[in-house]
């Protein structure tokens, strides 16, 4: 479908949530790696992405990610590794950079050069929306993954505002910290999905 958004669920903990995900037709699904309500252990995490192998893509998801985290998450078998990468990390395919909104966002997006990034919140997982005109500027020309602060309510009206090459959504498809709903993972895909389809035949 051309341009047609990429969708990620993250804080996915259970088997339900998962089958949800799938069921929704999300594109990715992230688990928490790091102190969080929505931490994933590790025997868990190795069950899900069993499950989930060939239907929808997983992502490890750290604060920061460094060799030593590229290296487990890499040995657990996940598809993609996300984080605000520390220095000395080599870039790779399996790398979704993390940088957080902010007056220098346009400059630290650049150097990763045309590589997909997410763009999250002025604070990193707190559910607070970026600067959506200032990420429009950014989104332009290039893989922009967008985080902070979606919901159903408003993953539209983002897609139209940023035009982003994706979304990210934790706590907007939550009935409580680290509890799936598994409606609002439904109307979230759909509403995503709708905006982007509708973009596509302007």
């Amino acid at each position: 479908e051309g341009r047609a958004v990429w969708v990620k669920i993250c804080g996915v903990r259970d088997a339900p949530g998962l089958e949800a995900c799938v069921a929704a037709g999300a594109d990715a699904v992230g688990f928490v790696l790091v102190a969080s309500p929505r931490h994933i252990d590790e025997a868990s995490a190795r069950r899900l992405i069993e499950a989930a192998r060939g239907r929808v893509a997983t992502v490890a998801v750290f604060r920061r990610v460094d060799e030593l985290a590229l290296h487990y998450a890499r040995a657990l078998g996940f598809d993609l590794v996300q984080g605000v990468v520390g220095a000395g990390v080599a870039v790779s395919a399996d790398l979704l950079p993390v940088e957080i909104d902010g007056a220098t966002l346009g400059a630290r997006v650049r150097r990763w050069g045309a590589r997909r990034v997410l763009v999250d919140g002025p604070r990193f997982g707190s559910g607070e929306p970026a600067d959506w005109e200032r990420i429009a500027v950014v989104a332009r020309g290039r893989d922009v993954v967008l985080a902070g602060g979606l919901s159903s309510d408003n993953v539209a009206e983002a897609v139209r505002c940023v035009r982003p090459r994706g979304v990210d959504v934790s706590s907007g498809t939550e009935s409580a910290p680290g509890q799936k709903d598994l409606a609002r993972i439904h109307a979230f895909v759909s509403a995503a999905r709708d905006a982007a389809r509708t973009l596509e035949g302007s």
